[in-house]
């Protein structure tokens, strides 16, 4: 087809496309001047041979004029005129004049298009701007004219718009008869809350959840937030007693929906962060003999189900020593969820999180910023990317990343970053106080624990450094996690042998 289409033909078809994109930006107008219409771009761009539209472009066409050696667009045949007579010279010099406006007409049409073709640049600003995926604008993934008010309330919550969709979930629970079904809202209006993460938020979480009934609370969706909460705020035993009912209520089946999956992963994570790994990597496990060649890629939510068996076998390679047989394994099944479904950017988180644990920095990177295009608010896709600018040392990037984090939540692991960036900036004094602001919020935070600990090391305070990994008397029990990251606090500012 294109050896059959002329160089006319493919500047229109560009410039169709061009005006498609266009639309968004306001061109609409501009690019029915350039084509000789003023219609729709979906009109000028699908134009279909033998359809209404395409009669209508091929018809504009023949007014559009063609340069030397390009081919013309199909126009209506015209009747062959006879040889004319000898021409007098006043016809001579209209058909100058004739030229003249033709060529002018031809240079007015030249820089149309010229000037369309110059606001590609301009569209796809506005892309970046809003944070477009591959399937179109952000703006245009979250709000659609076809969306149910649930199904808008449901895409705020997955795009990072937490407090609209808080909003909008509180609404539809005020608004809801005694006999439509609550859960889905409330779960949404949990997760909204949980994620939104300032303090005002999470206390209205504990209320909204304190409200409601037994059997809701009971529910794998709800029980998993309750988790998350608990996790969150350091209460790992508290989390794992809400989640076990959901192990033995929910198994894995053959096709098993992501909701439970997530129930398991969670459960791994939380014995996996109290450091009983054998516990945790028969969970993964669970997960990850999940078949996905098994489940049909037509089912609801199949991009997250074959996320969360990914992250399984990530984690049950990394807890088995048998990292580098599932390493590839993981990552195709990561792609495979994010082909599938473009704007689900959990799979690009993940890919990302395997990436740099493998030091693969340069795809880690470009998959957080794959992420925070479709979800600007993702907590950890901004904490990942600030701690890969903070090793890298590119500190003016690391505070641009860490001044967003401080604006959009309260979650402790900001202030245990704050402090970690003060320390590689060697200033130990002024870190311990972030540090020990994060440790008070979550005492779970080994990180945290092990960068206080390193602080107090290079201040000479080693009985207060000891005490707070635990090195306290003969038979004590430190936290090897928070002990190997003070070793490498002190190891950064060359202390080697106080690091060994």
């Amino acid at each position: 087809m294109k050896n059959q289409m002329g160089g006319s033909g493919r500047r229109r078809g560009l410039l169709s496309v061009a005006c498609g994109a266009g639309a968004a930006c306001g061109l609409s107008v501009a690019c029915g001047i350039a084509l000789g219409l003023v219609a729709s771009p979906v009109q000028a761009a699908v134009a279909r041979p033998g359809t209404a539209s395409a009669k209508i472009v091929a018809t504009r066409a023949a007014n559009i004029p063609v340069k030397p050696g390009h081919a013309a667009a199909a126009v209506k045949p015209v009747a062959v005129a006879k040889p004319a007579a000898p021409v007098k010279p006043a016809t001579v010099a209209k058909s100058g004049t004739a030229a003249k406006k033709q060529a002018a007409s031809r240079k007015a049409a030249a820089d149309s298009i010229n000037s369309i073709l110059n606001h590609i640049s301009m569209v796809r600003q506005a892309q970046s701007m809003y944070g477009g995926g591959r399937q179109g604008l952000y703006a245009q993934v979250i709000n659609q004219p076809y969306y149910t008010p649930l199904m808008r309330a449901q895409k705020l919550l997955f795009f990072g718009r937490y407090g609209s969709a808080a909003r909008h979930f509180s609404q539809l629970l005020a608004a809801a008869g005694r006999k439509q079904p609550k859960l889905p809202l409330e779960q949404g209006l949990l997760s909204a809350l949980l994620h939104e993460g300032r303090t005002g938020h999470l206390h209205h979480f504990d209320a909204v959840l304190a409200g409601l009934p037994a059997a809701d609370r009971a529910q794998a969706g709800i029980a998993r937030l309750v988790a998350q909460r608990l996790r969150e705020a350091g209460h790992l035993k508290q989390a794992l007693a809400a989640l076990q009912p959901c192990m033995r209520g929910h198994a894995i089946q053959r096709v098993t929906s992501c909701g439970v999956l997530r129930v398991h992963n969670l459960y791994g994570r939380i014995l996996e962060q109290q450091g009983h790994f054998k516990k945790a990597a028969a969970v993964f496990k669970q997960v990850a003999k999940h078949a996905i060649g098994k489940i049909p890629r037509s089912m609801p939510g199949y991009s997250c189900a074959v996320t969360q068996i990914a992250a399984a076998t990530d984690r049950y390679g990394v807890l088995t020593q048998k990292g580098a047989q599932y390493h590839q394994l993981a990552l195709n099944d990561f792609t495979r969820a994010a082909d599938h479904d473009r704007t689900f950017w959990p799979a690009h988180l993940a890919m990302a999180r395997l990436l740099l644990a493998n030091h693969n920095y340069q795809q880690g990177g470009q998959q957080l910023m794959e992420t925070l295009k479709l979800n600007p608010r993702s907590l950890k896709a901004r904490m990942m990317l600030f701690s890969l600018y903070l090793n890298n040392l590119s500190y003016n990037k690391a505070t641009e990343q860490l001044a967003i984090l401080e604006t959009i939540s309260t979650d402790p692991h900001i202030a245990a970053l704050r402090g970690r960036m003060l320390l590689m900036e060697g200033l130990a004094a002024d870190a311990i106080a972030p540090l020990k602001r994060a440790l008070h919020a979550d005492p779970a935070l080994r990180r945290a624990r092990g960068w206080l600990a390193g602080a107090y090391y290079l201040q000479n305070q080693t009985a207060l450094g000891n005490a707070t990994v635990g090195l306290v008397g003969k038979k004590s029990r430190p936290n090897a996690l928070a002990l190997y990251h003070a070793g490498n606090v002190v190891g950064d500012r060359r202390q080697y042998p106080l690091a060994e």
